[in-house]
Order: C-alpha cells, then sequence, then structure tokens
C-alpha cells in the first residue's frame, strides 16, 4: 500500500492496480466471479459482460445475486481440491462468461 495527498487529506491505494475507484459491493461480485473462474482456468476481460451482476444501485447489496455469490463463495473457499472448485463453478452456469468475454 501506499498513501498519495489528494487535496486535504491522505488516501491509501494499491500501487500495483491503481484502481482506487473500484471498491465495494461491486468489485466484491466482479472479483468473486473472475477469482472462482480463474481458478477453472477461465480468464475473462473484465466482468461487466455478467448480466447477474448488472444490479443497480451497483455500491449496495442486492439479496438475489448476493445470496448466489456468498455461497458460491463458501463452497470454493471450503473445497478441498480443484475439482470441487470446478463443480460449484459449473452449479452456477449464469455467473460463467461467454466465449467472447474471455481473454485470449
Amino acid at each position: 500500500m501506499t498513501e498519495y495527498r489528494d487535496d486535504d487529506r491522505w488516501l491509501l491505494t494499491d500501487p500495483q492496480t491503481g484502481r482506487s475507484d473500484l471498491r465495494g459491493w461491486d468489485e466484491l461480485r466482479g472479483s468473486l466471479i473472475n477469482d472462482v473462474a480463474a481458478l477453472n482456468k477461465v480468464e475473462v476481460a473484465g466482468w461487466y459482460w455478467c448480466d447477474r451482476l448488472k444490479v443497480e444501485p451497483l455500491d449496495q447489496p442486492h439479496d438475489e445475486p448476493d445470496t448466489s455469490l456468498d455461497i458460491l463463495s463458501r463452497l470454493a473457499a471450503t473445497a478441498e481440491s480443484a475439482e470441487t472448485i470446478k463443480e460449484c463453478f459449473d452449479m452456477y452456469p449464469e455467473l460463467q462468461p461467454p466465449a467472447d468475454a474471455v481473454a485470449r
């Protein structure tokens, strides 16, 4: 972490990402999907392709998608093997990227 001066206050940021404006519920949802996908050897360019994540307002909790993501995160966190994580990922096809969203 590093600090930088913004007007009259100091702010923390991660110098490797430089994404200080991306945080909160929307970033958490996208990061979870990307992380579980990456564990399944699926890498995507961003996460805005996922219709389940297009909720308003983005920075607030939403019962329907967040419940599914909470279950997915618990399953992935307690998985004892890569195969179990793949099974978790397969349980939520609506959270999987279409072929045109996968990074090449």
